[in-house]
């Protein structure tokens, strides 16, 4: 069976989109806010001020990572998911799966466990980042 996708199906799908990506931006806005700030703004940075090759920043690099990750597990979990058989339906089993670990995993980039610039802060938003990509 071959159903057309009608334009209202269409805007639906691309307004889905872009509800994740306003979620995604302001995500990542505020974690370089938090952990990056800006100079003049009061805040301690939380990340090393190292840079790679002088352009790439601690942040660009935790993103980086983070969008790897994500580039591996998207596809896996897709594939999961149009495989399944689940009664409550493809998709839906895995969005209740993932609520709880995406909450605390979203959570936790606000709450960096030293104050100060560390690696260890750099350690735990990559692996909270990573986290919140994949779930």
């Amino acid at each position: 069976m071959h159903n057309k996708l009608t334009l209202g199906r269409r805007i639906g799908w691309a307004l889905g989109g872009t509800g994740w990506t306003i979620g995604d931006r302001l995500l990542m806005t505020w974690g370089l806010f938090i952990y990056a700030p800006p100079a003049g703004t009061g805040l301690p940075e939380r990340l090393p001020p190292w840079t790679l090759l002088g352009v790439i920043t601690v942040w660009g690099l935790v993103n980086l990572c983070g969008r790897v990750i994500d580039s591996f597990t998207d596809p896996l979990v897709a594939s999961w998911s149009d495989r399944s058989t689940h009664r409550w339906g493809r998709r839906r089993v895995y969005m209740i799966a993932g609520v709880v670990p995406l909450t605390l995993a979203t959570g936790a980039l606000f709450f960096a466990p030293v104050a100060g610039a560390s690696w260890t802060n750099v350690a735990f938003v990559t692996v909270a980042l990573a986290g919140y990509f994949v779930f």
